[in-house]
């Protein structure tokens, strides 16, 4: 787990050496955001840890800033150190690492809940399995970040911020695709938007009716040729999208990638989108993907459920 972090290894003193530590992995603009609440969880837990004081750091750190960047979740400790979100983000906070990493991660993580949270213990743990799903945005917080896109104080950060949420609100772009997206890559016709998503996932996705027109805006604001969203920054870091959230004011919801991907897949899971559809358009491989996402969409009132299930014939194979 040490290379999470950075910090000074000669500093014996435990207030000095936390307030010195800095994860080499976050971002240093959200790093400044979630200090206060790592710091203080780790000064308020140690002593009831028997771990070294960087390894504790440094899994308390890449859990908080998991559930805060990639979840959605509120920097609050019954939030962030509950034992099924320390459980469903242990493979996010810690990607790439070993089980055995991973389970080391979740057992600091685990004695940590015992002390800051007052009520840790839900029912029994499961094993590590699958991430657990991002959360959506609620109707009312889309039609907030719509107003902060359109009135962005620039031209050139009104185009940014109405490309990146009708990629990803729109048509439900990961953000290592979103960023690759050009103005080239985009086609309107009588059938709507259509965005063509270039690498190993290649595809088009038809753009969500309610995200055309941002995707035009921003579109016809750009250059031929160019990257859709922030032309300007160099490509291959994720964390484009949240810089150029915190680099904007007056804005009170924390814009994630993540979670306007689970709102568009949420969208077309209770629009009843073909699997197979859903499938392709989205990138990934099995339909496992998406059972997670279940839990967020509305269920069908009786009527309708007797209606799809009895006339499902009707719009199936042959």
């Amino acid at each position: 787990m040490t290379d999470h972090t950075e910090g000074p290894p000669d500093v014996d003193d435990v207030d000095a050496y936390t307030a010195a530590y800095t994860p080499r992995r976050i971002p240093p603009n959200h790093w400044e955001i979630i200090a206060p609440f790592v710091r203080t969880a780790y000064l308020d837990c140690r002593s009831r840890l028997p771990y070294p004081k960087r390894r504790v750091l440094a899994a308390i750190a890449a859990h908080t800033y998991w559930c805060w960047q990639s979840a959605g979740i509120e920097l609050k400790r019954e939030l962030v150190f509950d034992r099924r979100v320390i459980s469903d983000g242990i493979r996010n906070a810690f990607p790439g690492k070993s089980p055995s990493t991973q389970a080391n991660a979740r057992a600091v993580l685990l004695r940590a809940a015992e002390a800051l949270n007052p009520d840790p213990f839900g029912p029994r743990l499961p094993p590590l399995a699958k991430s657990a799903a991002s959360v959506p945005y609620l109707p009312a917080e889309q039609a907030q970040l719509r107003g902060w896109a359109n009135f962005q104080r620039s031209e050139s950060r009104r185009r940014d911020a109405r490309a990146l949420l009708s990629l990803g609100f729109g048509a439900g772009l990961p953000a290592k695709d979103l960023l690759l997206v050009r103005t080239d890559d985009i086609a309107f016709d009588a059938e709507g938007a259509l965005v063509h998503v270039s690498g190993p996932r290649a595809r088009a996705v038809p753009v969500l009716r309610q995200w055309e027109d941002l995707l035009d805006e921003a579109t016809a604001a750009s250059a031929p040729g160019q990257y859709l969203f922030r032309p300007e920054a160099k490509r291959g870091e994720t964390s484009l999208v949240g810089e150029f959230a915190l680099r904007t004011k007056n804005l009170t919801i924390q814009l994630s990638a993540p979670r306007m991907r689970a709102t568009w897949i949420v969208t077309m899971l209770a629009g009843g989108v073909p699997a197979r559809t859903l499938l392709d358009a989205s990138g990934v491989a099995s339909f496992d993907t998406f059972s997670r996402y279940i839990q967020f969409v509305p269920p069908e009132n009786e009527h309708a459920v007797r209606f799809s299930l009895r006339n499902a014939e009707l719009n199936g194979p042959g």
